[in-house]
Protein backbone atom coordinates (compact mmCIF):
# COMPACT_ATOMS: atom_id res chain seq x y z
CA UNK A 1 0.00 0.00 0.00
CA UNK A 2 1.26 3.38 -0.73
CA UNK A 3 1.90 5.78 1.67
CA UNK A 4 -0.98 8.59 1.97
CA UNK A 5 0.19 12.13 2.71
CA UNK A 6 1.10 12.28 6.42
CA UNK A 7 -1.99 13.98 8.54
CA UNK A 8 -1.38 15.45 12.30
CA UNK A 9 -4.34 17.17 13.86
CA UNK A 10 -4.03 19.70 16.42
CA UNK A 11 -7.51 20.87 16.28
CA UNK A 12 -9.49 18.27 13.66
CA UNK A 13 -11.34 21.18 11.27
CA UNK A 14 -15.31 20.52 11.29
CA UNK A 15 -14.99 18.74 7.74
CA UNK A 16 -12.54 16.24 8.61
CA UNK A 17 -14.66 15.68 12.11
CA UNK A 18 -17.62 14.91 9.98
CA UNK A 19 -16.00 12.66 7.91
CA UNK A 20 -14.50 10.75 10.47
CA UNK A 21 -18.35 10.65 12.80
CA UNK A 22 -19.59 9.74 9.74
CA UNK A 23 -16.91 6.43 9.25
CA UNK A 24 -17.77 5.64 12.78
CA UNK A 25 -21.02 5.80 12.53
CA UNK A 26 -21.08 3.18 9.64
CA UNK A 27 -18.32 1.34 11.22
CA UNK A 28 -20.17 -1.72 12.41
CA UNK A 29 -21.52 -3.09 9.08
CA UNK A 30 -17.73 -2.39 7.86
CA UNK A 31 -16.85 -4.48 10.71
CA UNK A 32 -19.45 -7.29 9.26
CA UNK A 33 -17.93 -7.47 6.10
CA UNK A 34 -14.51 -7.91 7.19
CA UNK A 35 -14.90 -10.20 9.78
CA UNK A 36 -16.81 -12.32 7.23
CA UNK A 37 -13.83 -12.23 4.72
CA UNK A 38 -11.60 -14.68 7.13
CA UNK A 39 -14.52 -17.24 5.75
CA UNK A 40 -14.44 -17.07 2.35
CA UNK A 41 -12.12 -19.37 0.24
CA UNK A 42 -11.72 -16.71 -2.64
CA UNK A 43 -11.54 -13.35 -1.27
CA UNK A 44 -14.27 -10.83 -2.15
CA UNK A 45 -12.12 -7.38 -1.19
CA UNK A 46 -8.83 -6.55 -2.58
CA UNK A 47 -8.19 -4.37 0.70
CA UNK A 48 -9.63 -4.66 3.94
CA UNK A 49 -8.33 -1.70 6.19
CA UNK A 50 -9.13 0.95 8.65
CA UNK A 51 -7.22 4.41 9.62
CA UNK A 52 -6.72 5.17 12.93
CA UNK A 53 -5.71 7.83 15.12
CA UNK A 54 -2.93 7.39 17.38
CA UNK A 55 -2.12 10.67 19.91
CA UNK A 56 1.73 11.60 20.13
CA UNK A 57 2.69 10.28 23.69
CA UNK A 58 4.26 13.79 24.46
CA UNK A 59 1.47 15.88 22.99
CA UNK A 60 -2.25 13.52 23.44
CA UNK A 61 -4.25 16.72 21.34
CA UNK A 62 -1.45 15.33 18.55
CA UNK A 63 -0.97 12.40 16.18
CA UNK A 64 -1.12 10.95 13.21
CA UNK A 65 -4.00 9.05 11.28
CA UNK A 66 -2.22 5.71 9.83
CA UNK A 67 -3.64 2.61 7.92
CA UNK A 68 -4.21 -0.23 9.72
CA UNK A 69 -5.07 -4.32 8.47
CA UNK A 70 -6.13 -7.80 9.50
CA UNK A 71 -8.38 -6.37 11.41
CA UNK A 72 -10.52 -7.98 14.52
CA UNK A 73 -12.44 -5.88 16.63
CA UNK A 74 -15.19 -7.28 20.13
CA UNK A 75 -17.23 -4.31 19.22
CA UNK A 76 -14.96 -2.38 21.87
CA UNK A 77 -11.55 -2.14 21.01
CA UNK A 78 -9.80 -2.70 17.24
CA UNK A 79 -6.44 -4.75 17.19
CA UNK A 80 -4.67 -5.10 14.15
CA UNK A 81 -1.55 -4.67 12.20
CA UNK A 82 0.08 -1.32 11.11
CA UNK A 83 0.62 -1.13 7.60
CA UNK A 84 3.08 1.85 7.31
CA UNK A 85 5.59 3.36 9.28
CA UNK A 86 4.60 6.44 11.42
CA UNK A 87 6.04 9.73 10.28
CA UNK A 88 7.51 11.08 14.07
CA UNK A 89 5.77 8.83 16.71
CA UNK A 90 8.05 6.76 18.29
CA UNK A 91 7.53 2.94 19.63
CA UNK A 92 5.29 2.35 16.13
CA UNK A 93 6.55 0.57 13.32
CA UNK A 94 4.96 -1.37 10.24
CA UNK A 95 4.07 -5.20 11.01
CA UNK A 96 3.22 -3.97 14.69
CA UNK A 97 0.12 -5.25 16.18
CA UNK A 98 -1.62 -2.83 18.01
CA UNK A 99 -5.33 -2.47 19.87
CA UNK A 100 -7.10 1.13 20.48
CA UNK A 101 -10.86 2.14 20.89
CA UNK A 102 -13.06 1.74 18.31
CA UNK A 103 -13.24 5.83 19.16
CA UNK A 104 -9.65 6.22 17.39
CA UNK A 105 -11.48 4.64 14.12
CA UNK A 106 -11.39 7.72 12.12
CA UNK A 107 -11.80 5.98 8.28
CA UNK A 108 -12.30 2.78 6.91
CA UNK A 109 -11.99 0.58 3.23
CA UNK A 110 -13.15 -2.03 1.03
CA UNK A 111 -11.96 -2.67 -2.28
CA UNK A 112 -13.46 -4.54 -4.79
CA UNK A 113 -11.61 -4.81 -7.58
CA UNK A 114 -9.42 -0.83 -7.96
CA UNK A 115 -13.47 0.27 -6.65
CA UNK A 116 -13.03 1.62 -2.88
CA UNK A 117 -16.17 1.63 -0.15
CA UNK A 118 -15.95 4.08 2.53
CA UNK A 119 -12.77 6.66 2.05
CA UNK A 120 -14.70 9.36 4.21
CA UNK A 121 -11.43 11.28 4.92
CA UNK A 122 -10.59 10.92 0.92
CA UNK A 123 -13.17 13.63 0.47
CA UNK A 124 -11.39 16.44 2.90
CA UNK A 125 -8.06 15.60 2.01
CA UNK A 126 -9.20 15.97 -1.51
CA UNK A 127 -10.53 19.73 -0.68
CA UNK A 128 -7.33 20.49 1.45
CA UNK A 129 -4.49 20.18 -1.32
CA UNK A 130 -3.28 22.31 -4.25
CA UNK A 131 -4.72 21.21 -7.54
CA UNK A 132 -0.73 19.79 -8.64
CA UNK A 133 -1.21 17.91 -5.16
CA UNK A 134 -4.95 16.21 -6.22
CA UNK A 135 -3.33 15.26 -9.29
CA UNK A 136 -0.01 13.16 -7.77
CA UNK A 137 -2.42 11.80 -5.31
CA UNK A 138 -5.16 10.62 -7.02
CA UNK A 139 -2.42 8.14 -8.96
CA UNK A 140 -1.81 6.88 -5.88
CA UNK A 141 -3.85 4.47 -2.98
CA UNK A 142 -6.19 5.72 -1.44
CA UNK A 143 -7.25 8.19 -4.10
CA UNK A 144 -7.14 6.30 -7.06
CA UNK A 145 -9.83 3.53 -5.27
CA UNK A 146 -12.32 6.90 -5.37
CA UNK A 147 -11.94 8.10 -8.76
CA UNK A 148 -15.26 7.16 -9.75
CA UNK A 149 -17.28 9.08 -7.11
CA UNK A 150 -15.69 12.54 -8.74
CA UNK A 151 -16.97 15.31 -6.17
CA UNK A 152 -19.82 12.71 -4.44
CA UNK A 153 -18.27 12.35 -0.99
CA UNK A 154 -18.60 8.54 0.66
CA UNK A 155 -21.92 9.73 2.76
CA UNK A 156 -23.52 10.92 -0.19
CA UNK A 157 -22.33 7.15 -2.27
CA UNK A 158 -23.89 5.39 0.60
CA UNK A 159 -27.04 7.11 1.14
CA UNK A 160 -27.56 6.04 -2.57
CA UNK A 161 -26.75 2.27 -2.09
CA UNK A 162 -30.07 0.36 -2.28
CA UNK A 163 -32.20 -0.72 0.55
CA UNK A 164 -32.97 -3.85 1.56
CA UNK A 165 -36.89 -4.59 1.32
CA UNK A 166 -36.49 -7.43 4.56
CA UNK A 167 -33.66 -5.44 7.04
CA UNK A 168 -34.20 -2.12 5.86
CA UNK A 169 -30.50 -1.54 5.55
CA UNK A 170 -28.42 0.08 2.82
CA UNK A 171 -26.32 -2.60 1.11
CA UNK A 172 -22.69 -1.61 1.18
CA UNK A 173 -21.35 -3.97 -1.47
CA UNK A 174 -24.61 -2.87 -3.80
CA UNK A 175 -25.45 -6.81 -4.45
CA UNK A 176 -29.80 -6.60 -4.27
CA UNK A 177 -30.71 -9.73 -5.16
CA UNK A 178 -33.64 -9.49 -8.02
CA UNK A 179 -36.97 -9.30 -5.23
CA UNK A 180 -35.42 -6.46 -3.47
CA UNK A 181 -33.54 -7.91 -0.67
CA UNK A 182 -30.03 -7.97 0.07
CA UNK A 183 -27.51 -10.76 -0.13
CA UNK A 184 -27.82 -11.35 3.32
CA UNK A 185 -31.60 -11.69 3.37
CA UNK A 186 -31.89 -13.69 0.61
CA UNK A 187 -29.42 -16.38 1.33
CA UNK A 188 -31.37 -16.41 4.88
CA UNK A 189 -29.21 -14.70 7.17
CA UNK A 190 -28.82 -12.27 10.12
CA UNK A 191 -26.94 -9.65 11.66
CA UNK A 192 -25.71 -10.81 15.41
CA UNK A 193 -23.27 -10.34 17.89
CA UNK A 194 -20.02 -12.53 18.75
CA UNK A 195 -21.50 -15.03 21.61
CA UNK A 196 -17.80 -14.87 23.00
CA UNK A 197 -16.64 -11.56 22.66
CA UNK A 198 -19.70 -9.28 21.14
CA UNK A 199 -18.19 -8.83 17.59
CA UNK A 200 -20.40 -7.66 14.68
CA UNK A 201 -21.25 -10.53 12.54
CA UNK A 202 -22.75 -11.44 9.40
CA UNK A 203 -24.11 -14.99 9.57
CA UNK A 204 -25.88 -18.17 7.59
CA UNK A 205 -27.70 -20.70 8.33
CA UNK A 206 -25.86 -23.62 10.21
CA UNK A 207 -22.82 -20.78 10.54
CA UNK A 208 -21.34 -20.84 13.74
CA UNK A 209 -22.57 -18.00 16.24
CA UNK A 210 -18.79 -17.24 17.25
CA UNK A 211 -16.42 -15.11 15.02
CA UNK A 212 -13.15 -16.13 13.50
CA UNK A 213 -10.99 -14.69 16.10
CA UNK A 214 -12.62 -16.89 19.01
CA UNK A 215 -12.76 -19.57 17.26
CA UNK A 216 -9.16 -19.79 16.03
CA UNK A 217 -8.38 -18.96 20.05
CA UNK A 218 -10.50 -21.90 21.32
CA UNK A 219 -8.64 -24.44 19.37
CA UNK A 220 -5.46 -23.10 20.11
Amino acid sequence: MADEPVVWIEAESSDMARAIMAAQSTFPEFARHAELEHFRIVPAFGLVAIKAFFPDPARLTRGEHMFVTDIFTNGRSVTGTLASDPSDLPGLAAGQEVTFPIANVSDWFLVLGRRGIGGFTTDVLKKHVTAAERAGFESQEPLVWYQHRGEDGASAELAAAPVCTACGMPDLVARAHRTGACELCAGGGVRCDCSGCGAPLFRYPDAPRECHHCLVTSRK
